[in-house]
């Protein structure tokens, strides 16, 4: 199996095909596999032409072993880490989270490179690297099966990919904390998710429904277009979508595409705002349902939960394409962002003190990550009983359960 990429820091010193594998993943991830050529990578990299068509056949090659490389590493971190009865399976799954947090700090300027970029890998691949990903929290599930036998197999599978995107969120946002505290919010996070009661009764200080996205029900020119934009966005990523590809499913010209959209950005920043007005309505509501923060906190779950499953094509783009945005977009979606984040890491703040603004935000995007990652594995089920026992996951790692 391959390795995870290497940072930029030791890059003078790597053979190769090491360079080309570290040069091609901040490719990859900053510019998208469409819009990055061998060339960029070869000069980004510091190797010749000759020598990247010795080491791989196509680009694509080369695309495939940077997509498989962070669940690979981890695959290789823990395996043949196993216990048979309670007490030592629970210290193999405690082993297991710190590999696993290792390995993704190590790699965590590329490590989010599956989430964005795995849509462009064939079909075969692509369900390779789901299998890796359910190796991954089989790992987890089965010793956890051994030392919380009151599991149900499908609870402990949630709770298994729960905790693996709960490690795995240090690879979407930035953070100032040093390594050593990474690893320890990480691992203690993951471990309380493991260690909840998935059944348990939740903190909830509301239970409004998400309020209606209205591009979805827009049926204007400009709704269809927008409409047919977010679908290719969701399914092929923003490096593969233009506007002469849009107008060609809506059954219109380019012109008439461009009299509402002058780019690709500007169609999905329209996305993203029209998302963006429905959930921030929705947070104002829970803001506003009650003085107790912790009954806040509960609503704000409950109302972003919510939103995310009525709303899950433009919520997804958002998280994943956000980055390809223009820059003055880009500044907008930044504000949208910060105003989500901001509210949630403010109501922490008042029920923990004890931690910093920084570890509070730190904590709120690992829970915003155990939304997305479960919508996904859930294929974006839309019945109560999932959504309440994610809304349980997010409520365990702010610690209200």
């Amino acid at each position: 199996m391959s390795e995870a990429p290497h940072t930029e820091k030791s890059i003078a010193g790597m053979a190769p095909r090491e360079k080309i594998l570290s040069a091609a993943a901040v490719a990859f991830s900053d510019r998208g596999y469409h819009s990055t050529s061998i060339a960029e990578i070869c000069s980004e990299s510091g190797v010749d032409i000759r020598t990247f068509a010795e080491l791989f056949t196509t680009k694509y090659e080369l695309f495939r072993e940077v997509a498989f490389s962070t669940s690979a590493n981890m695959l290789k971190a823990t395996e043949g880490i196993s216990g048979t009865e309670p007490r030592q399976a629970k210290a193999a799954v405690q082993h297991i989270l710190a590999e696993l947090a290792r390995s993704s700090i190590a790699t965590r300027a590329v490590g989010g490179f599956y989430r964005t970029q795995s849509r462009n890998l064939e079909p075969d691949d692509l369900a390779q690297l789901f299998g890796n990903l359910a190796e991954l929290r089989r790992r987890i599930r089965e010793p956890l099966l051994i030392y919380r036998p009151e599991l149900s197999v499908q609870d402990a599978n949630a709770l298994a990919a729960a905790a693996l995107s709960t490690i795995a969120s240090i690879t979407i946002h930035p953070t100032s904390l040093p390594d050593a505290k990474i690893f320890t919010l990480l691992t203690v996070s993951a471990q309380r998710m493991l260690e909840s009661d998935p059944t348990s009764s939740i903190v909830n200080g509301s239970t409004l429904s998400a309020t209606p996205v209205t591009w979805q029900s827009d049926t204007s020119e400009r709704g269809s277009v927008l409409a047919v934009g977010v679908q290719q966005l969701y399914d092929r990523g923003y490096d593969s979508v233009t506007l002469e590809s849009i107008a060609a499913q809506s059954g219109l010209s380019v012109e008439a595409v461009q009299s509402h959209f002058a780019t690709t950005s500007d169609l999905l920043l329209a996305a993203c705002n029209a998302g963006f007005d429905a959930l921030q309505r929705d947070t104002e509501r829970a803001l506003a349902c009650s003085s107790k923060p912790r009954e806040v906190l509960g609503a704000l779950s409950h109302a972003y939960v919510q939103h995310y499953f009525e709303d899950p094509h433009v919520m997804t783009i958002f998280l994943a394409d956000g980055r390809n945005l223009d820059d003055e977009n880009r500044r907008s979606m930044l504000q949208m962002q910060e105003y989500t984040i901001g509210r949630w890491a403010s109501t922490l703040l008042e029920i923990r003190p004890e931690l910093s603004p920084s570890e509070a935000t730190f904590i709120v995007f690992a829970a915003l990550s155990v939304v997305a990652d479960l919508g996904i594995l859930f294929r974006w089920k839309n019945d109560d009983e999932l959504k309440t026992l994610i809304e349980r996951c997010v409520l365990t790692l702010v610690a209200l359960r």
